[in-house]
């Protein structure tokens, strides 16, 4: 969590970082509160906190490994209590968990007690079994991989442990936007490729639209007359390849000889951008502006005009976001990408 980050940023966060359980962001609009009862500066971070509620340490990071935390609370003189237990506990990590297809993925044994032995078993991996302690496993197939590792030694029981679904395997998804999708004739569209899993070649198709093909990754077309198109967008790359066809995305106007739209309109540049977007409005209406994720989540609520027309949300995560503009009468939406 961060000073400012909202609930939707923390869930986000959460899932960036494969957090099982809920973070808790303080007030909603702002993890602010937390972040200022503990005099957190920065993010991610760990702050130990004893029973009494005592801070024992106040900011932890990174956290490689669980001795890392054994350590920190034997420098302030806590001690482990002996249970009479196994001190043999299979634990591991990846770097990456949410991975396309043909995708390597580094996994790394964190267990303690000392190991001798590493049994791995990998649900949809290629190898399927290892005994390294450190093994690299690449994923063929899309759908999500439960993986298990059990250690031992010469001293303590087996220790095993299973992290269900661990592993998620995406297809290629062909994925667009334009810069708009209602505008008039003659006029020119941006077209964005925002299909995952890196694709590498591109063949789109644009009903009524000059070039009617393209083989860039984002094309440039022009509509000289109005009426109602399809786009279809067919992407690759060495594992896969995926179309999309959007029937009637584009509406075209008949605008020719007109001084300005017979509609209103919001435009917004650069799009893709980093996050710092401004706004161009038909008329010099006060427009009152909201910033949602693509799962309806609020993000930012301001208020521009023509005169004050830079929206900041360079603070939010790259990704596609939904951008509404309203004046009470008359609601405008555009989609945008933020990409740093």
């Amino acid at each position: 969590m961060n000073t400012g980050d909202s609930d939707a940023q923390c869930i986000a966060f959460d899932e960036q970082h494969g957090i099982t359980f809920t973070t808790v962001s303080g007030n909603e609009g702002g993890g602010t509160a937390v972040c200022n009862a503990y005099s957190i500066g920065a993010y991610p971070t760990t702050v130990l906190i004893a029973p009494n509620h005592d801070i024992v340490m106040q900011d932890l990071w990174p956290i490689p490994n669980a001795q890392t935390i054994i350590s920190a609370l034997e420098s302030h003189g806590l001690e482990q209590n002996d249970c009479g237990g196994a001190t043999l506990t299979a634990d591991f990590t990846a770097d990456l968990t949410d991975i396309c297809l043909n995708n390597e993925v580094q996994f790394t044994d964190n267990s303690i007690g000392d190991p001798t032995t590493w049994a791995w078993t990998f649900e949809g991996g290629d190898p399927a079994t290892s005994d390294e302690q450190n093994p690299v496993v690449t994923y063929s197939e899309a759908g999500s991989y439960t993986v298990t590792l059990t250690v031992t030694n010469d001293v303590d029981p087996p220790s095993e442990i299973i992290q269900e679904d661990y592993i998620t395997v995406n297809s290629l998804a062909a994925a667009f936007m334009a810069s708009t999708t209602d505008l008039c004739d003659q006029e020119q569209v941006q077209f964005t490729d925002i299909t995952n899993c890196n694709a590498t070649s591109w063949e789109w198709t644009f009903e009524g639209g000059d070039p009617a093909t393209s083989t860039d990754q984002n094309p440039i077309v022009t509509y000289n007359t109005a009426g109602v198109y399809s786009v279809s967008l067919t992407a690759s790359n060495d594992a896969e390849e995926n179309n999309i066809t959007e029937d009637s995305y584009l509406t075209v106007h008949n605008c020719t000889g007109l001084s300005s739209y017979a509609k209103l309109e919001m435009s917004i540049t650069p799009n893709p951008g980093n996050g710092l977007f401004i706004l161009q409005f038909s008329n010099q209406d006060y427009y009152e502006v909201t910033v949602y994720d693509i799962t309806g989540h609020l993000l930012n609520r301001t208020t521009l005009s023509n005169n004050n027309n830079q929206l900041n949300i360079s603070n939010l995560e790259n990704g596609i976001y939904i951008i509404k503009a309203s004046n009470g009468n008359t609601e405008m939406t555009e989609r945008v990408v933020i990409r740093k």
